[in-house]
């Protein structure tokens, strides 16, 4: 089963992808997602595949989930605002890709709704059977607090 990891050239990211291959999955079952892929090389000599994505570039965020079953998705840069539309990207190029389950690391849904229809619900709301599954992990220090 394919793991998408974007960010993995981020702290959190990389130690995640280095976390998947030291539990014995498989180089090939890992996908390393990416806004730079030449800083992977090193993974994709040992047989990762590393592919360009962009939490602002949808059609790369599509590309990069193709064949992917899981997704994780680690925190960016960007303000909370504009983190708030990359992760409606990321969902949206889950659901069409054909992912099955996303987790997200980081900010807290609650923390960022807006009241009723607030973007961050979509992050926390359970799916209806055969539809993208998602699973939030809190980070207790993640400097967006």
């Amino acid at each position: 089963m394919k793991i998408a990891i974007v960010g993995a050239t981020g702290q959190l990211g990389r130690r995640t992808l280095d976390a998947v291959l030291h539990r014995g999955a498989p180089p090939t079952e890992a996908v390393a997602a990416v806004r730079t892929p030449d800083k992977l090389a090193d993974y994709a000599a040992r047989g990762v595949e590393v592919r360009r994505a962009d939490y602002d570039d949808s059609d790369s965020l599509v590309a990069a989930f193709a064949g992917v079953q899981r997704v994780l998705l680690t925190p960016s840069l960007a303000s909370p605002g504009a983190r708030c539309v990359q992760y409606e990207n990321a969902i949206t190029a889950a659901r069409q890709s054909g992912v099955h389950h996303l987790v997200h690391y980081g900010l807290v849904p609650g923390m960022l709704q807006s009241g009723p229809g607030g973007r961050y619900q979509v992050l926390d709301r359970d799916a209806p059977a055969g539809e993208l599954t998602y699973r939030i992990v809190e980070i207790e220090h993640s400097g967006d607090r």
